[in-house]
């Protein structure tokens, strides 16, 4: 059976779809024109935002720290995103804030999905093995539309061991190995084994040209006091790679005791949102995920927070909604986030092996990643839809949607 029709039969049996409403979905599934007025493809659009506000939905209003809360959260997922990818390989995980349309992406092999991944409804996307879509990914097309209104929609190839950095935007095909940067947004097709960075992306060397290097370190200190502080919340094991992360050296992401900070971290920012959640409540989260910030700090909701006390914030900090932050960042005091910003320092190496999950004898399940840095200086405001980039000192204002590079602000 074809692709097509195990996504029909997926229509038929998880939905109850009729012959004659999936008449132009199969159409649309085959890359053929169809008709966007058609009562069953408005059907599958209906069905596909109610699942993915149901699966956004979940963990809302609670927390934990076991494995066990937290596999219980993983099958409820599980369960809703079976509904949403017919063909979906393995996904290692995916994250919330999802927005998509049920069938129109495939997952041929093993992939991973961050928080707050869009794909839009004027692609169908393909993606090969081992593919790695980081936070605030978007993937869209540009679909023919005919006199008659009849849609075509544009196709997208994401190939193997790509790794698309947060707040990329892709409508173009990605070739095998290829890296799109932090906030790149790619219209035309990248080639394989290349780095693709900018506004428009631009091509500007090999995958395997660029050294891997350590990042800034924490003081010996400063990286004592967290560890100490993580087993002061009740989150024990040994943090010898959360030592490594901080000292800005490789670490493997998927270990046991950093998994339950991620995961903590996570069901914490999740219970941040529910609707029942108490005012003191909230500020206990906020003590608990930025310990020792300063005084008047708030934030707004919908936020993400990669690992307890590795974001530090300064007096008089506001942040709008779906705040996301990850690696060490650094908040003065005076800042103003405005709505959707993303400090994403946390990241992988740029070739293949640099961010694999696999297995050695050594270190059991490895999977390498680095902390990086951001700074953001006193009283800088940042408008809505900024992305800082790894390693970006933030000294001027940053306006609506613009990329924060090292110092410099691209519009």
């Amino acid at each position: 059976m074809n692709a097509v029709e195990r996504k029909i039969k997926h229509l038929r049996r998880r939905f109850g779809f009729e012959d004659e409403e999936l008449i132009e979905i199969r159409k649309m599934y085959s890359g053929e024109f169809f008709d966007p007025r058609d009562k069953g493809y408005l059907k599958l659009l209906e069905l596909s935002a109610q699942l993915c506000e149901k699966y956004n939905a979940i963990g809302k209003g609670v927390s934990g720290k076991s494995l066990f809360f937290h596999a219980g959260i993983g099958l409820k997922k599980k369960k809703i995103l079976s509904l949403l990818f017919p063909i979906k390989g393995t996904l290692s995980s995916v994250g919330q804030n999802l927005s998509m349309v049920i069938g129109l992406v495939d997952f041929l092999g093993k992939g991973y999905v961050n928080r707050g991944a869009t794909f839009d409804k004027t692609a169908l996307v393909t993606c090969g093995n081992f593919t790695v879509f980081a936070n605030g990914v978007t993937v869209s097309g540009r679909p023919l539309t005919r006199e008659d209104g009849k849609v075509k929609l544009a196709t997208v190839k994401i190939g193997s061991d790509t790794w698309l950095c947060s707040g990329s935007r892709i409508s173009a095909d990605v070739g095998d190995r290829a890296v799109i940067a932090a906030g790149a947004v790619l219209d035309r097709e990248a080639i394989a084994e290349t780095l693709y960075i900018g506004r428009p992306a631009k091509p500007v060397s090999s995958v395997y040209d660029r050294g891997e290097k350590d990042g800034e370190a924490w003081s010996k200190e400063r990286i004592d006091d967290l560890i100490k502080y993580y087993r002061k919340i009740g989150l024990g094991g040994n943090f010898g790679q959360l030592r490594r992360a901080l000292e800005g050296k490789q670490f493997n992401t998927v270990s046991v005791s950093l998994g339950k900070a991620y995961m903590y971290a996570h069901s914490l920012c999740a219970e941040y949102d529910g609707e029942n959640v108490s005012a003191g409540r909230k500020n206990e989260i906020l003590d608990i995920l930025f310990p020792g910030h300063g005084k008047n700090f708030r934030v707004d909701g919908n936020m993400f927070v990669d690992l307890p006390g590795t974001v530090s914030v300064g007096d008089d900090v506001s942040i709008g909604k779906g705040f996301c932050a990850a690696g060490k960042v650094e908040i003065g005091s005076g800042v103003k986030i405005g709505d959707d910003v993303s400090c994403f320092a946390s990241g992988h190496g740029l070739t293949p092996d640099g961010r694999r999950v696999r297995f050695t004898l050594k270190n059991g399940l490895y999977g390498p990643a680095r902390l990086d840095s951001v700074s953001i200086a006193d009283g800088v405001k940042i408008g809505a839809g900024a992305i800082i980039v790894p390693g970006a000192d933030v000294k001027r204002d940053v306006p609506p949607g613009a990329l924060a590079v090292g110092t410099k602000i691209i519009l």
